[in-house]
Order: C-alpha cells, then structure tokens, then sequence
C-alpha cells in the first residue's frame, strides 16, 4: 500500500497486458528509469502505480505536485508499442516535460490545444 498523501485506485476496465509479466515489465521499468531519466529508485507510490498500468489496469492516481506523477505514464508509455496519448489541461506544464523528455533523448511529440498556433499542432511520431 503507498505511503500517506498518495492514492491510487485500479479501475475495473482492463487494457491489453504485454505478453511478459508485470515484474518482469516492473524491472524494465526500474532500468529505464536509471537509465533514460537519472533516477536510483521510484518515488513513494510510483512503483506500484507503474505495476498496475503495467499489468494492463487502468489507474486513478493522486499525488501532490511534485511527486512524479508524469513518470507513472511515462514510463509504461516507453515500455509499450505505439502511439501513448496524455490529456491534460496544463499545456505549460505539457511543453516542459516533452523538453524534458527530449532532452532525456526520448522522441515526443509536441501537445496539442487550442492556445497553440496551426503550425505546432503536428506531433512527431
């Protein structure tokens, strides 16, 4: 169970697991983590989040600022095949985790919303 001030609940709906198991996913995972972003270890509640989603579930999870929320979909978003759509309502926030995640030399696309002119509404694939 995470730790105070993170909650997260699997929804019924199921998605397509990968054809591994959810520990297996779970360690590519912590590979990744080291070695595309920089990070030893997950956040309080990341893990578990990232095993859920990894074994094909659905999740709500509420975190405070700050507390790696964008890891959680980042991260199965790399270990799957595919296009990985985010909805959010912060575009700011949006540019700089593509920045960042370019950065990082992960390929992302730029986010899509009403305030961005017509010639950056093309994302890379």
């Amino acid at each position: 169970m995470p730790a105070a001030g993170v909650w997260f609940a699997k929804l019924n709906r199921r998605i397509q697991p990968k054809a591994e198991s959810p520990m297996a996913d779970l360690l590519a995972a912590q590979n990744l983590l080291r070695s595309v972003f920089g990070f030893g270890s997950f956040r309080t509640g990341q893990a578990e989040i990232i095993e859920t989603i990894l074994a094909g579930n659905d999740v709500l999870a509420v975190m405070p600022t700050g507390s790696g929320k964008s890891l959680c979909y980042q991260l199965p978003a790399l270990l799957r095949d595919g296009l990985t759509v985010v909805v959010s309502p912060l575009i700011a926030l949006m540019r700089n985790q593509v920045a960042q995640l370019r950065d990082y030399g992960v390929a992302a696309g730029e986010p899509l919303g009403r305030d961005i002119g017509r010639a950056s509404r093309r994302v890379s694939i």
